[in-house]
């Protein structure tokens, strides 16, 4: 209103409006470091103005930043006012992470960007890798106890990295009751560096070699600078003794040309005989190869020096005459000393010639009984095949020892044997209960089954460990029974009736329905023959000495010689003069020489 009229003026004034700005810090390794952000008014106000700030959480938490919560004010021709928050400096590999300011309840002005975002950028540049430590446990007599593994992270990082774990054999096997296998994924926790893995290792009281298994770990969230941890279970049984075995057998030399890779009757060769020790103890070795057993004609000791446990098998040779017949056992007798005092013999058995392959099955190409082969007639359950248990995997011929009756055979292809040399080997293994076994039968020609020693059949190794009871169908024969938690070989010579013969064989399992629920595992069957090398028939080193003509030649085991004679190469009356049995030595023969002072020889086997 004025003076002059009547008219008002209305005097109009645009609100103020108070906005936030983002901020970006670098976090830093230690303390703390400002995120500043910016509060501006739209205009300068006459008045004073304030507004109410407070913090907002999202990726970053609370052990990233100081929360913090209050007021900004600004006096009247003002524009800015800062918030300050304190970002904490770590060392964890991350991603960047991210919060935010709120504005709110303004006084004397209006909102305008109420939300500023703020940014933490991380800094560590190391990638934290894992790796997983080795560990050692006492396994105890009984029960359980707790392998742990340590999985280390070489830097804390602010998110879960996960891995995956599996457990394998070593020398400690899971299937033996050795540990527990176990498998899966774990983690290690934002901010931790570590994580423990549990694996359940079971006690005895075998006395045995210390023995291991491991734990493979692999990830996605981080690379893998040790992946695999060893546990040693450390027996505590009284210390095993020296096991000192024959390893191996390899030729080296062979007197009889042309050579065929064997030792034959009669031949004169070079082995080296690798000794090992599967037991305790390093004990040093001197080996003298005994004149017995076949051996003959043999060259002087060999110093093995020390057979450390668990060490590689060490080679040493031996020259030496073998003497048998075509496909019999040489048995090889080495004496060990130790320190001067007897320490024990070996004995390396070798079959005489080249064997010749009949029968090989594996049971590993078909999951049903194979082609020739066949359950017996019988009654109860019958033999399978399967892998819960097997030498050469993935299969296994198999009959469980069921808790009812049986009485079934497996019964191989019919074999055509040609000599008196054959040899049957087999791995099995079994957990059989008391009332239950097995037994090897073989039926020659048109004969019925018969149990393999009654029919002339000879164990070499492996043979049967109890006498059945009254109370099963092999009452009072000896079987194989019991529980043998591995495989074993067995090794069996057939009847020298089976010369010349179609045989079958037969694998009897007998149960009086007392069973265990495990069972008889067969694998790796194999049937061999062989045949022998002999010396070149030569006349060596022929001499007239007086009225008398000598000469010598080489002679085989189980060889016949003859020798004959002739006055005229054109006469075809060649007369005999000797008959000499070979036993793999050389011979002399000896003869008169005629008045008309000229006589020929020949020297042959029938």
């Amino acid at each position: 209103m004025n003076g002059f009229n009547n008219t008002a003026t209305e005097v109009t004034t645009a609100a103020l409006a108070v906005s936030i700005s983002d901020a970006t810090v670098t976090e830093g390794d230690t303390g703390t470091t400002n995120a500043v952000f910016t509060v501006r008014l739209s205009a300068p106000g006459t008045q004073t103005i304030t507004a109410s700030y407070r913090t907002i959480l999202d990726t970053a938490d609370g052990t990233d930043l100081n929360m913090a919560s209050g007021f900004v004010t600004f006096a009247p021709g003002t524009t800015n006012q800062p918030i300050v928050i304190a970002v904490r400096g770590d060392t964890f590999r991350e991603t960047n992470e991210q919060f935010f300011i709120e504005l709110y309840n303004p006084v004397n002005a209006i909102l305008g960007r109420a939300r500023g975002s703020g940014t933490i950028l991380d800094d560590e540049t190391m990638v934290p890798a894992l790796s997983i430590s080795d560990t050692s446990v006492v396994e105890g007599n009984s029960g359980m106890i707790e392998a742990q593994f340590t999985i280390s992270l070489s830097a804390p990082v602010g998110n879960m990295v996960w891995f995956d774990f599996a457990t394998s054999d070593g020398t400690a096997k899971a299937m033996e009751g050795d540990y527990s296998s176990t498998g899966g994924n774990w983690f290690i926790l934002p901010g931790s560096t570590n994580a423990t893995l549990r694996v359940n290792v079971f006690g005895d009281t075998l006395p045995e070699p210390n023995e291991t298994f491991f734990v493979t770990i692999t990830s996605t969230s981080a690379p893998v600078t040790r992946a695999v941890g060893t546990c040693v279970i450390l027996d505590d049984e009284p210390p095993l003794p020296p096991l000192i075995v024959a390893a191996s057998t390899v030729l080296l030399s062979e007197s009889y040309t042309p050579t065929n890779g064997y030792i034959d009757p009669g031949e004169t060769v070079t082995a080296n005989v690798a000794l090992q020790n599967l037991g305790g103890g390093n004990p040093s070795i001197t080996a003298t190869l005994l004149s017995t057993g076949g051996v003959s004609s043999i060259s002087g000791p060999q110093n093995y020096g020390v057979l450390s446990s668990g060490a590689a098998a060490v080679p040493r040779p031996f020259t030496f005459t073998a003497n048998g017949a075509c496909g019999s056992m040489l048995n090889a007798v080495l004496r060990l000393e130790s320190g001067g005092t007897n320490f024990a013999t070996i004995t390396n058995q070798i079959v005489l010639g080249h064997p010749i392959l009949v029968l090989a099955q594996n049971f590993d190409s078909t999951n049903s009984i194979p082609s020739g082969w066949a359950n017996g007639a019988g009654s109860g359950f019958q033999w399978m095949i399967g892998g819960i248990f097997s030498h050469s995997p993935p299969n296994t011929v198999f009959i469980i020892d069921p808790p009812f009756p049986t009485d079934r055979p497996l019964l191989s292809p019919p074999l055509a044997i040609s000599t008196a040399s054959a040899q049957l080997a087999f791995l099995h293994r079994r957990v059989l209960g008391t009332g239950s076994g097995g037994v090897l039968e073989i039926a020659i020609g048109d004969d019925s089954f018969t149990d393999i020693l009654a029919a002339g059949g000879s164990f070499v190794s492996g043979g049967y460990t109890h006498t059945m009871s009254n109370a099963t169908a092999l009452a009072g024969r000896m079987a194989w029974s019991g529980t043998v938690a591995g495989f074993v070989r067995t090794l069996v010579n057939l009847p020298p009736s089976a010369a010349g013969q179609s045989v079958r064989l037969s694998w009897r399992f007998v149960s009086n329905g007392q069973g265990a629920m495990s069972g008889w595992y067969v694998d790796t069957v194999s049937v061999t023959e062989a045949i022998c090398s002999a010396p070149s028939l030569r006349i060596l080193s022929p001499v007239k000495l007086g009225g008398q003509f000598h000469f010598c030649f080489e002679s085989a085991t189980g060889k016949t010689y003859w020798v004959d004679a002739t006055d005229s190469l054109t006469s075809t009356n060649w007369q005999p003069v000797q008959s000499i049995p070979g036993d793999g030595s050389q011979k002399m023969v000896t003869n008169s020489i005629p008045a008309s002072g000229q006589r020929f020889y020949r020297l042959r086997v029938p």
